[in-house]
């Protein structure tokens, strides 16, 4: 193994044996990036996410004044932002919208650090009403539902390998992003509406993850501690939902990563 300089750029030259096996990292990346730049896909990838772009026109009412507030956030009047599996509603998310839907008396009084919480209960129903049924019908425009990519991989519906096969699991990695960030949407949802928000973020602890029922005792799901069940039939119920996401959450704890 040595280096080669070669006008100015630096390559690493190898020299294999027969047989030699060779590893590539390449980086934790979901099966939308791997599938458009590598032309593969990983079966079970704890690294899904999907993209959204928050975008306001110069032209909205009071954009310069929302414009300093973003910037202040160290968010822009544009941002493409990731939901992932293991913080499917990211908190740029809720600020970015938050300052969106500012209306005059709110930027009156608004403080330029002032968007890190909730503004107030009309402001805070407005954004995450709006991420439910953007959420919604985002799912709503895939072709195939995410129970039904299931069931047709177990199958082997797609030929293994094959351009659907890997179309399928990019599908099926987007769609268990966006119901986990719509969910997440609908807990926050709940606690605004009933008034147990408080000024900061809301707990996703709030309802059972099956049902919704919002009052206790809850069960802590013992492996991802991230979701509640009020029974243990409805922890059962909902095992087959939540098991691939339960690992993904349970594995990213483990290596110190912080489960949003």
């Amino acid at each position: 193994m040595f280096f080669l300089f070669s006008n100015g750029a630096r390559f690493l030259v190898v020299t294999w044996d027969i047989f030699f096996q060779v590893f590539i990292n390449y980086g934790p990346l979901p099966n939308n990036r791997l599938l458009r730049l590598y032309g593969f896909v990983l079966s079970s990838n704890p690294n899904d996410s999907y993209d959204i772009v928050l975008s306001t026109h110069p032209t909205a009412p009071f954009w310069e004044q929302k414009q300093k507030l973003w910037i202040s956030a160290g968010l822009d009047s544009t941002c493409t932002i990731s939901l992932t599996l293991t913080d499917p509603l990211p908190k740029n998310v809720l600020r970015y919208l938050r300052i969106q839907r500012l209306d005059e008396s709110d930027l009156s009084v608004m403080q330029v650090n002032a968007t890190d919480g909730i503004i107030n209960k009309s402001n805070e129903v407005e954004v995450l009403q709006f991420l439910v049924d953007s959420f919604s019908g985002l799912l709503e425009n895939f072709g195939t539902q995410l129970e039904m990519l299931e069931e047709q991989l177990a199958a082997s519906v797609y030929p293994p390998g094959g351009n659907a096969w890997a179309a399928a699991h990019v599908s099926l990695g987007e769609q268990r992003v966006l119901r986990l960030a719509r969910k997440r949407a609908e807990d926050l949802l709940a606690a605004a509406e009933s008034g147990c928000g408080r000024r900061g973020d809301l707990s996703p602890l709030a309802r059972c993850a099956n049902c919704d029922k919002v009052s206790g005792p809850f069960m802590l799901c013992g492996r991802c501690k991230a979701v509640v069940y009020c029974t243990r039939t409805c922890q059962v119920v909902h095992y087959k939902e939540h098991k691939f996401v339960c690992r993904v959450m349970n594995t990213a704890s483990k290596n110190g990563m912080e489960i949003k």
